[in-house]
């Protein structure tokens, strides 16, 4: 060959790693030659070594050095699954609209990263899944993933049947990525017994070419391995549902426990389906220990469904700041659950900072906290002291241990009770509720202190004890000491402190005939003889206690004796006529000689005697 030139050299348009170089030294005028393989390269700064060029960049992987085009005509199937099987863990994606007709199978450990998602999008040409993520695990099984999702928007076919990027096993990071088209049966992320995963800036929302039309993001245990799954987070999630009949999210745990989803935060989360009916925010099937923050839900038919089994309720999940706003196209539910048929199925929930949210009840007001189980208060150095919890429909305050007060109502009525206890105990025991301490003056009941009467005995009486006898004689009842009334139980015997005749008035008997006898009605009140004509009244023997059967007392059945008792009646004259109190057979009348020789008889109009009637049982 003659001799030229190098600029008079062949030209080419591609090189090998093989082809030469000519190079020369430099200082002096040394010249040698290499293979393209051997460029050197040196990172800057102090301790860098020189590496080879194609070294350095073999350190990543792009899918177009597998041949894909990125033209959104191109099948680049083949193209990303041979960059996966490149064995590199870092697979760049470049700006482009890559079709793919078939699933791409991600290896374990390996990173995706586009240019941003709406810069390197994926747009699926077939109905099955689009990135798989733990496709090796075989069924029923899952272990580490370690896979990453960066920076990529994933464009769903209408008839799509999977999830357009599916995870199965442990330690997944998703982040930057956006999702469009899709239909009743896609979703856009599946993740199916995966623990410590890990969502970040999703967004499934736009109009016309950008619409999501499928259901968000599912988190399931699919073969109800007895393991519980979830352990995860998704932060800054945004879902525009644009069909009827969709789910935003959905977490569906096994229907045994172990098996369930656990363990879940969501915060920040924006799930709206204007103009569309029958779409589900967000439902929890047999999942626990979700925590929801800064949620909002609107436009939507249901906003949270929450379900159980009898085995593997839904419980202590948490609901704070959420926001529901009504579907104006149909009948909105902020919150459901199907405690109705299988009771405790839903339960231990809590509400704080809700708005529209959840309306469990009429009485459930917007804004309302609500907490699960006990709520306890610590002291100054941040040990719990005091704990308040339900008990059958009541407050109950104690501080861990079996004595408790309690604070409650019944489901109807106006009336309220405070219930001092002690848990665990059967027979009589004492309880004491102390109003106030020795600061306190005095305690003022408003507007009146009632005390219902009792029928038998209290159990168990001790001294200083303060009740109401019904002191009812013909029905069963209770008397201490012959009468209805208050009584105070001192030194291990009732004294009475009131009963019922002592009133700030009495009934008047008026008799305007020559002769009265008076009768057992009489006690406690007043007899009025009026009239001009001279009037007598026969006071007869009293043979028993006036509403008791012989010497007994009132509901009694012992014979009580060694005991004097009294009844009073007065007797007035307000007429002209004379009144003259005369002794049956067996009674004496004693009184005061100054006005007749006997003291039996009332001389004087508007002269009242109080007839004291006495007998020893």
């Amino acid at each position: 060959m003659a001799n030229r030139q190098i600029h008079e050299l062949d030209a080419v348009t591609s090189l090998t790693e093989a082809d030469r170089i000519v190079v020369s030294t430099a200082s002096g005028s040394l010249t040698r030659r290499a293979t393209l393989d051997a460029l050197p390269f040196k990172a800057a700064g102090p301790g860098a070594v020189t590496r080879t060029l194609p070294g350095k960049l073999r350190e990543d992987v792009s899918v177009q050095d597998f041949g894909a085009k990125g033209d959104d005509a191109t099948d680049d199937s083949p193209a990303f699954q041979l960059a996966m099987a490149s064995g590199a863990r870092t697979i760049r994606v470049p700006p482009g609209r890559y079709r793919l007709t078939a699933p791409v199978q991600v290896p374990n450990g390996t990173a995706i990263v586009g240019q941003g998602r709406d810069s390197s999008i994926l747009r699926l040409d077939h109905d099955g899944i689009g990135l798989f993520f733990g496709a090796s695990f075989a069924a029923g099984t899952a272990e580490y993933t370690d896979g990453t999702c960066i920076g990529l928007g994933l464009t769903l076919r209408a008839t799509a049947q999977s999830a357009a990027l599916k995870v199965v096993g442990n330690n997944f990071i998703g982040r930057d990525l956006r999702f469009r088209g899709g239909g009743p049966q896609a979703w856009a992320i599946e993740l199916d017994r995966a623990n410590d995963w890990s969502i970040v800036d999703l967004l499934a929302w736009g109009d016309a070419a950008d619409a999501f039309t499928g259901n968000g993001i599912w988190v399931r245990n699919s073969t109800g391995t007895a393991v519980n799954y979830g352990d995860g987070s998704m932060r800054q999630v945004s879902i525009k549902l644009g069909g009827p009949n969709l789910k935003g999210l959905f977490f569906e745990g096994g229907a045994a426990s172990p098996g369930i989803v656990n363990n879940v935060l969501v915060a920040k989360a924006n799930i709206v389906a204007p103009g569309q009916t029958g779409c589900t925010g967000i439902h929890i099937r047999n999942a626990r220990r979700l925590t929801f923050v800064s949620v909002d839900l609107e436009s939507l038919t249901t906003g949270v469904l929450e379900e159980g089994t009898a085995v593997a309720m839904s419980e202590v999940n948490s609901w704070l700041g959420t926001f529901f706003l009504a579907n104006s196209t149909s009948p909105a539910t902020a919150y459901a659950d199907n405690n109705a048929t299988v009771p405790g199925a839903v339960r231990h929930r809590s509400f704080l900072g809700c708005d529209n949210f959840p309306a469990l009840t009429a009485s459930f007001a917007d804004g309302d906290t609500m907490l699960p189980r006990g709520m306890w208060l610590s002291s100054a150095t941040g040990t719990p002291v005091v704990r308040a919890t339900e008990q059958g429909g009541n407050l109950r305050v104690d501080r861990g241990a079996s004595a408790y007060i309690q604070f409650g109502a019944p489901a109807t009525g106006n009336n309220s009770r405070i219930t001092c206890g002690v848990d665990g105990l059967t027979a009589p025991y004492d309880a004491t509720l102390y109003l106030g301490d020795t600061n306190i003056r005095k305690v003022t009941v408003e507007p009146v202190l009632h005390m219902n009467e009792r029928t038998a005995a209290p159990p168990m009486q001790t001294d200083f004890m303060l009740v109401f006898a019904d002191g009812n004689p013909t029905s069963g009842g209770w008397n201490p000491a012959y009468d209805r009334g208050l009584y105070l139980r001192a030194g291990g015997s009732w004294h009475r402190l009131q009963d019922s005749r002592m009133k700030g008035w009495v009934a008047v008997n008026e008799q305007t005939g020559a002769t009265y006898t008076l009768v057992p009605a009489d006690v406690g009140d007043r007899v009025e003889m009026n009239g001009a004509a001279a009037k007598t009244v026969t006071v007869p023997s009293l043979p028993a206690v006036p509403g008791a059967s012989g010497t007994k007392p009132p509901g009694g059945t012992n014979v009580i004796s060694g005991r004097r008792i009294y009844c009073e009646t007065s007797v007035g004259q307000v007429g002209a006529g004379i009144v003259t109190l005369s002794p049956a057979s067996g009674v004496v009348i004693e009184g005061p000689t100054a006005t007749s020789a006997d003291g039996q008889t009332l001389v004087l109009r508007w002269v009242t005697a109080t007839l004291v009637r006495t007998r020893l049982v």
